[in-house]
Order: structure tokens, then C-alpha cells, then sequence
């Protein structure tokens, strides 16, 4: 059991499974944003390095990443729909731009 005091002067009591719980979900969530950010840094140093670990079977094209989007070229799978006229896009950057289209005139709410 740990007892601590507060600010205004109470005992409060932290039973010691439930503070041990704390401190190894803090511990995994803080190995999960390292391993995050050093995959990123990763991926970045790629431009540097030259290296493109993913490799395309269908073409034999090589990536840094974004392998997966490469490959929905030769699927056609496209997942990403317009809620106006239905049409599908295998981006979604590509659905954006798309989109625009159909919102030509400026919003009534913020005039953009």
C-alpha cells in the first residue's frame, strides 16, 4: 500500500496492484509512441540512405513505404467513395480534390 498526501492536507491510499497496473500501461504506452516515432525517423532517413526495403511482386518496383497504395494500382481496388455521385478513387487524396467539385460555390456557414 502507498500513502500519499495531497494538496489539502487528506491521506489518500493507493492500493499497490492497481498503482503497478498504472505504471506498466504507462510503460507500454510510452514503448508504443517510441517505436511510432522511430519507425518514422526511420522511413525518413530512407531519403537519405537510398534504401527501399518494399518490393512490388507485380512490377518490381521498389518503395520506402506506401507499398500497399502501390499495389491497389494493380488490384483496382478502390475504397474510398464519393458521398455525392458515387464514384470510387483508390486515394483518398485523390477523393478530396474530386470532391471539390461538387461544393463549388462557398459554404453558407463560413464562406469558404
Amino acid at each position: 500500500m502507498i500513502v500519499t498526501k495531497s494538496s489539502t492536507d487528506h491521506t489518500s491510499v493507493i492500493n499497490l496492484a492497481n498503482f503497478s497496473d498504472i505504471v506498466h500501461t504507462l510503460q507500454f504506452i510510452g514503448e508504443l509512441m517510441l517505436e511510432r516515432n522511430l519507425t518514422n525517423v526511420m522511413t525518413a532517413a530512407r531519403i537519405h540512405t537510398g534504401e527501399k526495403p518494399h518490393m512490388c511482386d507485380d512490377s518490381g518496383k521498389a518503395f520506402t513505404s506506401h507499398l500497399m497504395r502501390h499495389q491497389r494500382m494493380h488490384t483496382g481496388q478502390k475504397s474510398y467513395k464519393c458521398h455525392q455521385c458515387a464514384k470510387v478513387f483508390s486515394l483518398s487524396s485523390l477523393l478530396a480534390g474530386y470532391e471539390k467539385i461538387h461544393f463549388e460555390g462557398s459554404c453558407s456557414i463560413c464562406n469558404e
